[in-house]
């Protein structure tokens, strides 16, 4: 019995170990399927790159006998230009050294010229100076001349300055006196000005009564006036000729005066119009509106 249950054992445990490789090894068939389907991958990868790096090579191939065949003509023309500096160079040179004989030359006659041309100053300067220094001494003589002349005048001065302080004294006084009289008449201007616009103001307003009075008076004749057809009697004649003529009736005037710091405001109301007055510092103005009547 023993031996059968160790028999029994070891096989379930065989059986066991059996199916643990079988999926062992499976699992590595499937792991070599995907191996080989990665190579397959990395193998057309390769290729691919293969490819493109033989295009590369021939392209850089290309650009680099481009590039040396470029190389080529520039140095050949870098040759070129060197000669033609060179010879420019040279020739250069050979200007500068004709140009330096030349300055040489040049430069020896102007100082020649220049040594001449200031020993002909230093003699005309010696002249001058010889001439200024007798300018000088006449002037010398001047001004000794003038100073007597100043001292004399000093003293003429004193004597004179105690006149011109009276003179002074009486200017300031006639200059006081003439203030005084510019001021009274100025005050006397400003009252004939007043006067003279209150007249005309005055003058304005009769000029206004008796227009409106000959109004007045118009408006009467043609009410008086009879017509042809009409016959008037004669008490009514006698009775209008023997009427006392009536008393004109006083006008009722309102005055309103309205002062502000800018401004002066005067409105005058009659029964016939209405005066607005409006007075600035700088200007006067006056508005007159009539009044229409009924009759």
């Amino acid at each position: 019995m023993g031996l059968r249950k160790e028999f029994l054992e070891h096989k379930n445990k065989t059986i066991e170990s059996f199916n643990l490789v079988s999926s062992d090894v499976s699992t590595l068939n499937l792991n070599l399927v995907n191996l080989r389907t990665l190579l397959l991958s990395l193998e057309t990868q390769i290729s691919e790159l293969n490819a493109k790096v033989s295009e590369v090579s021939q392209s850089l191939k290309a650009d680099i006998e481009i590039q040396n065949s470029t190389n080529a003509s520039m140095a050949s023309k870098i040759v070129d230009i060197n000669t033609f500096v060179n010879s420019k160079i040279s020739n250069f040179e050979k200007e500068i050294y004709n140009l330096d004989s030349k300055i040489a030359s040049r430069v020896n006659n102007s100082v020649e010229e220049l040594n001449s041309a200031i020993s002909d100053a230093e003699s005309r300067m010696a002249k001058k100076v010889s001439a200024s220094d007798a300018k000088l001494r006449k002037l010398a003589s001047r001004e000794r001349k003038m100073s007597k002349r100043v001292t004399s005048h000093s003293n003429s001065l004193k004597d004179i300055a105690p006149r011109t302080k009276s003179q002074s004294a009486k200017s300031r006084k006639l200059g006081s006196s003439l203030r005084e009289a510019l001021e009274e008449i100025r005050k006397l201007r400003n009252l004939v000005n007043r006067k003279a616009r209150s007249a005309k103001r005055a003058d304005g307003e009769l000029e206004a009564r008796i227009k409106s009075h000959r109004r007045r008076l118009q408006q009467l004749n043609r009410k008086i006036e009879i017509s042809p057809t009409t016959r008037v009697s004669r008490r009514a004649s006698k009775r209008i000729a023997n009427k006392p003529a009536k008393k004109p009736r006083q006008k009722k005037v309102k005055i309103t005066r309205k002062i502000t710091p800018r401004k002066t405001v005067t409105k005058t109301i009659t029964p016939r119009r209405t005066i607005t007055r409006i007075k600035t510092p700088k200007k006067l103005v006056e508005v007159i509106q009539e009044k229409k009547h009924l009759i």
